[in-house]
């Protein structure tokens, strides 16, 4: 079933781009939003995603170099020169037949070459392919190098991104955030009723369902005290970032509660917003992780210095979002065991002073040791870099011995080991360059500067959290650069 499920993806997928190229692209984006980590189906070990894209990749370019409907190459035509001859000389020269474009942009020659974002990317993309054969030429698994060069291998959708989506960029945005929006509201739903199940024992750890959740949706559910439990997916950096935008908004536009409350003028968009936040706050709360609770905390700051709005107004919207955070965790707490929700409180205050003082718990002193490590390994090829796919040999506190992994969970770190200086600065130079130009877009733009506002932030977060693992290469969070790119361009 699962492999009929698979073709028939994938066949739909085919149908809709020869159909239409840009509903076949919307059908991709559809899954990078929606397809949990990609491994909803799977042949062979090749998951959905990757296929698709690769599917997707393979019918674009064929388009863009062959006229299917003419069977015409209608990219380039050659003509002879207008140019009159003047001499011998130059009857050789005019000989020689010229380029002429036709109207259509070769396919590698799209829109997004003629950008300024083109060149830092290209150096990226040259360091990234350098660091597969330096893997490969030190030995790294060929599983690890695959598995990171197809994450790197999905910025290659900004070249169809900007060929379809540039000239009606107002209008993919809004269908892009449409299902963005619908994957919020599933992924936020099957991570409160995930907590339910195994709150109410309806569903236990080695059972159907949470094998279901730990093979299909890569997820994890982990256990904690007085029948609380952490249920943590890869999707949680897009509930992350849709928070961060949602919040910004609101706080740019929300000048006071009576907006919500005045019946003559009310703001259906302020309402769906505060709806869509809440149920990602809560997704969120759920899975507590401190890396996404940190940067948070550091972007909402950001957020609060750059914004140049009444500090009254500021610190209001803080102390609400300090009391809609309790309010969720005595709800939850509550459900999950009102007995003992006091004890529950302490769990979360535990949970927070490991943020200060890692060397009190297990996990957190296995990050360090994994950092401790990966200067180790960085040692050994600074500059080219150890390739892709590498490998460090740290100790494990929870199981009590040193295990070798490709998971460091510092992702400067990891970046810096795997593509060396050379390649660390240029693809952080590509990044900086898209957020400083998310800046101006910012501060300069008339209209949406509150939408433009939020998408900065949340790329902000991105960097912070990379800090503590490797989110800036999550497919999901690469998706959203390349969102970010089509928009501040």
């Amino acid at each position: 079933m699962e492999i009929f499920g698979f073709f028939l993806i994938i066949a739909a997928l085919i149908g809709l781009s020869f159909w239409k190229i840009e509903y076949g692209l919307l059908f991709l984006i559809f899954e990078f939003l929606a397809g949990a980590d990609g491994h909803l189906f799977e042949f062979k070990n090749l998951s959905i995603r990757f296929v698709l894209f690769a599917v997707f990749m393979f019918i674009w370019s064929i388009q863009k170099i062959w006229n299917y409907k003419t069977l015409k190459l209608g990219i380039i035509k050659f003509t002879p020169s207008p140019h009159p001859a003047i001499d011998d000389k130059s009857k050789i020269y005019n000989s020689i037949p010229y380029r002429k474009n036709e109207g259509k942009t070769p396919f590698f020659l799209t829109e997004f070459s003629k950008s300024f974002f083109f060149k830092p990317f290209a150096f990226a993309l040259f360091f990234i392919a350098l660091a597969g054969i330096l893997g490969i030429i030190r030995e790294n698994s060929l599983n690890f190098i695959f598995a990171d060069l197809i994450c790197y291998s999905y910025f290659l959708l900004i070249f169809p991104f900007f060929n379809l989506i540039s000239n009606s960029k107002k209008c993919w945005i809004e269908k892009i955030f449409q299902i963005f929006s619908g994957t919020i509201i599933a992924t936020s739903s099957l991570t409160i009723t995930t907590l339910y199940l195994f709150a109410s024992h309806s569903s236990v750890h080695g059972g159907i369902y949470y094998q279901w959740f730990r093979e299909y949706i890569i997820g994890k559910i982990a256990t904690m005290d007085n029948n609380f439990f952490r249920v943590v997916m890869s999707s949680d950096v897009l509930t992350l970032i849709f928070f961060l935008i949602i919040i910004s908004i609101l706080l740019f536009n929300l000048k006071n509660f009576q907006q919500l409350l005045d019946k003559r003028r009310v703001n259906h968009q302020l309402l769906w917003l505060i709806f869509l936040g809440s149920l990602s706050s809560i997704a969120l709360t759920i899975s507590f992780t401190r890396n996404f609770f940190l940067g948070f905390i550091i972007s909402f700051v950001f957020l609060c210095l750059i914004l140049k709005i009444p500090l009254k107004r500021k610190i209001i919207f803080s102390i609400c979002l300090i009391i809609i955070f309790l309010l969720e965790s005595s709800l939850i707490f509550y459900l999950c065991n009102h007995k003992n929700i006091q004890t529950n409180f302490s769990f979360l205050n535990d949970r927070i002073e490991t943020i200060f003082a890692p060397e009190t718990e297990m996990s957190s002193m296995t990050r360090l040791e994994r950092l401790e490590a990966g200067f180790e390994k960085l040692k050994k090829h600074p500059i080219l870099g150890s390739g892709l796919g590498s490998e460090i040999v740290a100790y494990d506190h929870t199981i009590k011995k040193n295990i070798k992994t490709s998971h460091i969970d510092w992702g400067y770190l990891e970046n810096w080991i795997d593509l060396g200086l050379f390649g660390f600065l240029s693809y952080f130079w590509f990044l900086g360059i898209l957020f400083w130009q998310g800046v101006k877009k910012t501060y300069y733009s008339i209209n949406n500067c509150d939408f433009y506002l939020g998408i900065l932030i949340a790329l902000f977060c991105l960097f912070v959290i990379h800090l503590f693992g490797p989110f800036l290469f999550y497919p999901t969070s690469i998706f959203y650069i390349l969102l970010c790119l089509i928009i501040f361009i």
